[in-house]
């Protein structure tokens, strides 16, 4: 047994579960593969731009795909391993809540609405947690593959055809702008399977080039820098001594191609990234007037700060209420230009100016516990032997980096709450994708770890343990 790592397998059930053997080993119930297939429908979905108005709500295909997620994962209740930790799921659950009492304190049509949506997501969140240990995450990310590229290509065709060469975020006047997230989304996918699916290195490195080009011409930008940061980080390993000047030297290439692009939305998309001298031309003043700003986006999160600071004086500490900052700004802006008449750009600052402080720290104190779970348990694997020093470095930013660009500037909705949930998730997905590469016993029947409390296990996942195949001969 080698020395400083624990003895016994992490999980449960492992060795109870199915007469002694490993889920890996398990046989190929159908079931499983339907719930693979769902979880990434449900998480491709989040993609399209589809849903149905009902009275007081919208049903989106994610709701259908979650419910049926949740039936599959109760048929296998009783056969499933139970999960080794639940303490991502635990941890979220608390501004889950406070976000549909907010609602309700606004008003009553509002709460039943969001009680509806966050019912969904808990719904989405349990039967994930319950499948985990069965899922094949390297499949599960070949659909999502296949899924968001089919989505993508015809984002790019539909823009395309229509003569649009530069600008893909939404599908005409009327659609949501849903569809652009696979720009954010694709390269985490790409990333991951190009670090662990070495098989396939040199098709990872074409798709690569090609979703950088791609990313380029949406002018999304929230995509492209996320590309560009990991970019840095897989050409340099992730360390920190060649990120620095790989990074400089990306900005000025960049600086100097929005420079020498004729189109002027695309110039100005690029040149915002990395000059901010037009700020002050966008001041909330300026906006309310109707003065034509550069950026319709960056002028609607300013005057979304300067009403939200105002509303927070008086509600600071329980905020306005779930859905309230835009019927508010609807009412008394109604003067003001269209593009600015929306619900706030960005999860941090709308939690707190409808969910105030105490939905603020709730809301905070999940990304806090993600980033030391996620830290903790990718070092644990790290010295496990599980991955690599570097891969610990990169598994980090390529999950974390896009989830957290998406729900720091843009609109609330389901997309929000399910990325809040995969930074939540982070810890168990990547123990349960990675647990393979642990040399864990697949002989040892019937034996169970003394359980230390699932929060305990979470947080501090060298107290969790697994079993090893000795290395003396």
């Amino acid at each position: 047994m080698m020395r400083g790592l624990p003895s016994q397998p992490i999980d449960r059930n492992i060795g109870a579960w199915a007469a002694g053997r490993h889920p890996e080993e398990r046989a190929h119930d159908w079931i499983y593969a339907v719930a693979e297939v769902l979880v990434a429908c449900a998480l491709s979905s989040l993609f399209l731009p589809l849903r149905l108005e009902l009275a007081f709500t919208q049903v989106r295909p994610f709701d259908l795909f979650s419910i049926l997620l949740f039936g599959v994962a109760l048929a296998r209740l009783k056969r499933l391993p139970a999960p080794a930790f639940w303490s991502g799921l635990i941890i979220v659950m608390p501004y889950l809540a406070w976000h549909v009492i907010s609602a309700f304190t606004y008003t009553t049509s509002s709460g039943l609405r969001e009680t509806l949506q966050i019912g969904v997501v808990v719904m989405f969140a349990c039967s994930v947690y319950a499948v985990l240990p069965v899922l094949r995450f390297r499949r599960i990310a070949w659909l999502l593959l296949f899924g968001m590229t089919v989505i993508t290509a015809y984002n790019v065709y539909y823009h395309v055809s229509m003569g649009q060469w530069f600008g893909w975020k939404t599908l005409g006047s009327s659609s949501t702008g849903d569809i652009k997230y696979t720009f954010q989304f694709l390269p985490p996918v790409v990333g991951l399977l190009m670090l662990f699916d070495r098989n396939r290195a040199y098709f990872y490195r074409a798709a690569w080039l090609v979703l950088g080009v791609v990313i380029v011409c949406s002018g999304e930008r929230k995509a492209l820098l996320a590309y560009g940061l990991i970019s840095v980080a897989l050409a340099t390993r992730a360390r920190l001594k060649l990120a620095v000047p790989a990074l400089a030297a990306l900005v000025v290439v960049g600086a100097f191609i929005s420079s020498r692009i004729d189109d002027g939305y695309m110039s100005i998309q690029l040149n915002s990234i990395t000059n901010y001298s037009d700020v002050d031309q966008d001041r909330f003043d300026m906006i309310v007037r109707g003065a034509g700003p550069k950026s319709l986006s960056d002028s609607q999160r300013i005057f979304a700060f300067h009403v939200g600071r105002g509303m927070l004086e008086d509600r600071w500490l329980f905020g306005v209420g779930t859905n309230a900052y835009q019927d508010r700004v609807m009412q008394e802006f109604s003067y003001a230009p269209s593009y600015v008449l929306l619900g706030i750009h960005g999860e941090f600052w709308r939690v707190l100016v409808e969910n105030g402080v105490v939905g603020w720290v709730l809301y905070v104190s999940i990304w806090l516990a993600a980033v030391f779970r996620l830290i903790k348990t990718l070092t644990w694997l790290n010295r496990a032997g599980a991955i690599e020093p570097h891969a610990v470095r990169l598994i980090f930013l390529l999950i974390l980096l896009p989830v957290g660009f998406s729900v720091a500037f843009e609109a609330a909705g389901t997309h929000a709450f399910v990325a809040l949930l995969v930074a939540s998730f982070a810890p168990e997905l990547v123990y349960y994708a990675l647990r393979g590469r642990l040399g864990l016993s697949r002989s040892a029947s019937g034996s169970r770890t003394k359980q230390r409390g699932a929060f305990a296990l979470a947080f501090a996942p060298e107290l969790a343990s697994f079993e090893r195949p000795s290395t003396r001969r």
